[in-house]
């Protein structure tokens, strides 16, 4: 077996996200010969070129298990289902790292802290809780829809799970022969027989980490996955840090939701605000 492999997924419609991952990888110099592998939900011959250019390898997966309304689900699904078995799919890595196709890599700090954990067997992976996120505070709970999905799956006596703070798996590393895989994998059963939410391998991985307590975990800080659009960055000195003081440049930016899209949204600047866009930029950040 190998060392540590960097996995993530994509169609041709998310491929512009997909090529920023890649570029902002290879620019740094612990990223230049880092093994990256693909799963193909959809791309294009003309992008499988381009990211066996990069040494980024692309895999063809099948489903990794059967469940109710699978056949009408899109392609782009199985990112979500298959993510939980990714040892049987990657076998020949020991520690695995999985990350969004919306995400770009500013500082290798985050890497080096993921890979560190799945070396010594720790699960890793970043709490959507920051003094600067808007729903630790301003907005809590707003749709109430992650409590409600834990309480139609799991029981209504799981509706208070849903309330402890969202663990994104975004970006997340583990062992390949740890055993909260299982753990995830059962539970994930139990979601998609009830619910193909586009949140079921989250909704199973937080519900796997807060009832079955795996013994070996680190949450990392939110500068290691920083979810856009809970909080615009700051960009100072030519990187994107946080917002608030003491304004600590972010390790990988996570291009959620609405923040994904290729505009420009004012951020705040030393001096002043300036109209930008957050997505990866060669050479430029």
């Amino acid at each position: 077996m190998t060392d540590t492999l960097i996995i993530s997924a994509a169609d041709s419609g998310y491929f512009a996200l997909l090529k920023g991952l890649i570029l902002s990888i290879r620019e740094k110099n612990e990223g230049r010969t880092t093994p990256i592998k693909i799963m193909n939900l959809g791309l294009t011959p003309d992008q499988v070129d381009w990211l066996a250019g990069q040494n980024a390898g692309v895999v063809e997966t099948d489903w990794a298990i059967d469940f109710p309304g699978r056949d009408e689900c899109p392609n782009t699904f199985k990112a979500q289902v298959n993510r939980p078995f990714l040892p049987q799919l990657f076998p020949e890595h020991e520690s695995l790292i999985w990350l969004d196709a919306d995400i770009w890599v500013q500082t290798w700090d985050a890497i080096k802290w993921f890979t560190m954990a799945a070396k010594q067997d720790f699960l890793a992976v970043v709490p959507e809780i920051d003094r600067s996120y808007r729903y630790t505070f301003h907005k809590p709970n707003e749709s109430g829809f992650i409590p409600s999905l834990y309480a139609g799956v799991f029981g209504e006596e799981e509706r208070q799970t849903g309330l402890l703070p969202t663990l994104n798996v975004g970006a997340f590393s583990m062992s390949a022969a740890s055993d909260f895989w299982p753990l995830w994998q059962q539970t994930l059963d139990r979601v998609l027989s009830k619910s193909t939410t586009f949140l079921a391998e989250q909704a199973a991985f937080n519900f796997a980490v807060y009832k079955y307590r795996p013994t070996r975990y680190q949450f990392l800080p939110t500068i290691y996955n920083w979810m856009c659009n809970q909080s615009t960055p700051r960009f100072r000195k030519e990187m994107f840090v946080e917002p608030s003081p003491p304004f600590q440049p972010i390790s990988m930016m996570h291009l959620s939701f609405k923040a994904k899209l290729d505009e420009t949204i004012e951020v705040q600047c030393d001096d002043g605000p300036r109209k930008m866009s957050l997505r990866y930029r060669q050479g430029q950040y």
